[in-house]
């Protein structure tokens, strides 16, 4: 029987069928699946159908999940805005995930372009699958994983084409008194070294180093916090 799933799974490109609940319009959950092999794949979550006269869209927060006793636990968190129409494409996104970094991707499958997450690579899969809620709409498939390698052999190649980095061309700001963060902070790098890593050149009016006297106190439970 397991061989017979696993040849099913080079057939058929996409074995992750979506249920869909439409909760209001376009405001959808779907429950997309899993990779539809297991572990050691690589997979691409496909969005929407972009550079398309059509107006395509996903606003909303995808959640893959793996866990279970005994186990590697994944728990990890892909929030993406991204539109598409009169062949032009926008797209922002933020991510957690305890192991490598979701990527927006552009691709070829079955002859359209669409815009797609590549989902973080370990050999453990994420078991309990992926679930999208919010706004979606495509003139093409929707929310759909497709794998492109197993076992570090590609798969997939007759309908999955042309994978290729989308860069990001949305702003995001925050109107905060403060922003802190408890942990390292990278620029131009996914592996920051340093509490403030910088692949790059950095511009301001001012640097103040200080070796000592650093406010710590005000992370204390008993700080009472200034109004």
């Amino acid at each position: 029987m397991k061989k017979i799933l696993f040849v099913l799974c080079f057939i058929f490109p996409c074995l992750a069928f979506a249920q869909v609940t439409t909760i209001a319009n376009d405001y959808k959950t779907i429950f997309i699946g899993d990779n539809g092999v297991g572990d050691y794949a690589k997979n691409l979550i496909l969005l929407h159908e972009c550079n398309a006269s059509a107006f395509n869209y996903a606003v909303g927060t995808i959640t893959a999940l793996r866990g279970k006793n005994g186990a590697y636990n994944r728990i990890n968190v892909a929030k993406i805005s991204s539109s598409s129409s009169n062949f032009s494409t926008s797209a922002a996104l933020a991510t957690e995930d305890d192991f490598g970094s979701w990527k927006l991707k552009t691709c070829t499958y079955n002859g359209k372009t669409y815009l797609a997450l590549e989902v973080p690579y370990r050999a453990a899969f994420h078991n309990a699958g992926y679930q999208f809620t919010g706004w979606v709409q495509s003139t093409g498939e929707a929310m759909a994983s497709v794998n492109f390698s197993v076992n570090n052999v590609p798969v997939n190649t007759s309908v999955l084409s042309n994978i290729q980095d989308f860069e990001a061309n949305m702003t995001e700001h925050h109107f905060v008194n403060s922003f802190a963060v408890m942990g390292k902070v990278g620029i131009g790098t996914f592996n920051p070294t340093e509490k403030l890593s910088v692949n790059g050149k950095i511009r301001a009016h001012e640097i103040k180093v200080e070796m000592a006297n650093w406010p710590d106190y005000v992370f204390e439970q008993d700080y009472k916090i200034l109004k």
